[in-house]
């Protein structure tokens, strides 16, 4: 069997996309949401409440609303991604009454989303594994999208994306034993990650695993202004954010003043690369990779969305208005330039008669002189 386990905190949509893209190669799926935010804010169990609209996936769902401790005795710091590691080792706690040695294990977020061929090339691959030394994690990179789901971060792959592995690798704490972890020590609490829990697969960069690419999506930040301040204000990466009221204030600000734009212009402070500029997400940079917006039948996009596109038209970022403000700047440029050579030619002709003395205009570059 194939157990497909991810952390939801309370994706709607992307939960539907998930489950439908995955349904036809997933025996299992096994949701693990949390009676809190990673920054320790409380919440309801939202699967509960929307159990209706996912009625055809209820027979291989194993559903499961975990109490995240407070874990007031670490530092401030640090508690965020105690919350998070807790709630995502759940994962093999819930397996433990579900999954046999030999059963296929997927561990990820809701967001991250492989492909079914890949899923099954895959599994395939760990269930026929020569010997012990071969690589016993694989994992599946995506393309990455940001805002809306035909939103790609060109060049830019998400190496942490869904990581596969047998549940009975999952339960051996040797697996990972000599492995030392090397990122920043926040993000791996000591205290629950002994032997190989499910956010140490998470973590692992090491050679007992495989990467391949591409083999999912990443669907990162969808749902609007609202979704992204909310996501800010839930997420472990309370590093990336500065002042709260800063952010929701030029946020909401930006949203408004680009409604002009086609209804999409959602904004957000961009404080990971330290820019400081607010960025329109559907024609600028984002982490550093530019953002481009491929067209809603895409093949690049998962085969459920370009099915329902119009469904999803509210995460879709129409080819239309995403250049709208890129061609207005670029149109008032050449407005501009062509006034600016008309008024030159203007005064070189009236300067022939001798009505007006020949002037260049001191905004004019000498190469568009040299053109003329």
């Amino acid at each position: 069997m194939i157990y497909d386990c991810f952390t939801w905190f309370d994706e709607l949509d992307i939960l539907e996309i998930r489950l439908n893209t995955l349904d036809s190669i997933i025996d299992c799926f096994v949701i693990i949401e949390a009676d809190s935010t990673f920054t320790g804010t409380p919440k309801e169990a939202r699967f509960l409440a929307h159990s209706a609209r996912f009625e055809k996936f209820m027979h291989k769902i194993s559903y499961h609303f975990v109490h995240l401790p407070s874990f007031s005795h670490l530092p401030t710091i640090e508690q965020p991604w105690a919350r998070e590691n807790y709630q995502r080792n759940y994962i093999k706690t819930a397996l433990l009454s579900l999954a046999k040695p030999s059963d296929i294990v997927i561990i990820s977020d809701v967001d991250e989303i492989p492909r079914p061929q890949s899923v099954a090339k895959y599994a395939k691959a760990l269930s026929q594994r020569p010997s012990i030394n071969t690589p016993r994690i694989e994992v599946l990179a995506c393309d990455i999208f940001y805002f809306y789901l035909n939103n790609l971060s060109f060049g830019h792959y998400w190496y942490a994306g869904a990581k596969m592995l047998t549940f009975g690798d999952l339960c051996d704490d040797e697996l990972l034993a000599h492995w030392a972890y090397e990122g920043e020590a926040r993000f791996l609490i000591p205290s629950l990650n002994v032997g190989t829990s499910a956010s140490r697969v998470r973590m692992y960069n090491g050679n007992k695993q495989r990467v391949h690419y591409p083999c999912g999506w990443h669907l990162s930040y969808m749902g609007g202004v609202d979704c992204v301040i909310k996501k800010l204000d839930s997420f472990a990466h309370q590093e990336w954010r500065n002042s709260a009221d800063s952010i929701n204030a030029t946020i909401a600000h930006n949203a408004a003043t680009a409604a002009d734009c086609g209804g999409g212009g959602y904004i957000l402070l961009d404080s990971r690369t330290e820019q400081r500029a607010l960025q329109i997400m559907r024609d600028s940079r984002f982490c550093g990779y530019k953002l481009i917006a491929l067209p809603p039948q895409s093949a690049m996009l998962p085969p459920f969305v370009r099915a329902n596109a119009d469904k999803y038209a509210h995460l879709l970022l129409v080819e239309s208005s995403a250049h709208f403000v890129r061609l207005k700047q670029r149109a008032l440029w050449w407005q501009r330039k062509i006034y600016r050579i008309c008024r030159l030619i203007a005064r070189f002709m009236l300067s022939k008669i001798g009505l007006l003395p020949f002037q260049v205009p001191p905004t004019l570059r000498k190469k568009e002189i040299e053109k003329l």
